[in-house]
């Protein structure tokens, strides 16, 4: 494991196509790897991973903050976590209501989607399970 920084913190950057959405200092990170959740410390070894739709989460102080992202990337190195990602959305920017009928919508298509749709109709029911989440949770 790579020595921790001095300030033993961490740089996350969060980058979407349309913006970037974080760009601080925390403690620690959880984010949706494709093969399961990554806890990020500071000294984390470097890292190239896929990332699933789902909430990332990062702790800076005693608070921990809550962000819903699409599929993408992420690299870990030098204490300096960069997350790029389709789309990624704050606790606020959440419409519940929108997120529920685009679940209930996926979830009515599934049964009856072609086997080249269910990937992309799965991706989109985790991302709208995690606005709904981070929605109700973060207010």
């Amino acid at each position: 494991m790579a020595e921790t920084g001095p300030s033993g913190r961490l740089h996350l950057i969060v980058v979407s196509h349309e913006r970037k959405l974080i760009d601080t200092a925390c403690e620690e990170a959880t984010i949706p790897g494709r093969e399961g959740d990554l806890g990020v410390l500071p000294g984390h070894a470097a890292l190239i991973s896929t990332l699933r739709p789902g909430e990332l989460s990062y702790r800076s102080g005693s608070k921990v903050h809550r962000v819903v992202i699409a599929a993408g990337f992420c690299q870990v190195f030098d204490d300096t976590v960069t997350v790029l990602v389709d789309r990624a959305r704050l606790p606020e920017e959440i419409d519940v209501e929108a997120a529920r009928q685009t679940l209930r919508d996926i979830e009515q298509r599934l049964p009856y989607a072609d086997p080249e749709e269910i990937d992309e109709l799965q991706e989109r029911q985790r991302e709208s399970e995690a606005q709904i989440a981070v929605a109700v949770g973060g207010r």
